[in-house]
């Protein structure tokens, strides 16, 4: 795991930290929604499916095996109630997870 307070723009070299327009696998990033210790939010598109999605770009060594299990065990689970994971990867040294994009109303709004 990483040490808490790692921040993405700490980094001093640019090439190691996501930027908008990179391309992960299938995936175009294209901006950051939030950030936080364990990494970063993006609003992504599908390059050739027009789908949004979520691309969560986790802090370097927050991809463990356990997240794999993990990850396995709730990748096929279908709810009303649960975001859906759509795919799982490591991508430019980077670990990132893709979830549906969902819309509606902030429940603290």
């Amino acid at each position: 795991m990483c040490a808490p307070g790692f921040r993405w723009e700490g980094s001093s070299v640019d090439s190691n930290v996501p930027q908008e327009g990179q391309a992960l696998r299938q995936y175009v990033l294209v901006n950051k929604i939030l950030e936080d210790f364990m990494g970063q939010w993006w609003k992504a598109q599908h390059k050739t499916v027009d789908r949004r999605v979520l691309i969560r770009v986790l802090s370097p060594g927050e991809m463990t095996t356990d997240a794999h299990v993990r990850l396995g065990g709730v990748s096929h689970l279908r709810h009303p109630n649960l975001v859906d994971v759509l795919d799982a990867h490591v991508e430019l040294g980077w670990p990132h997870l893709v979830y549906e994009e969902l819309h509606g109303t902030r429940l603290d709004a």
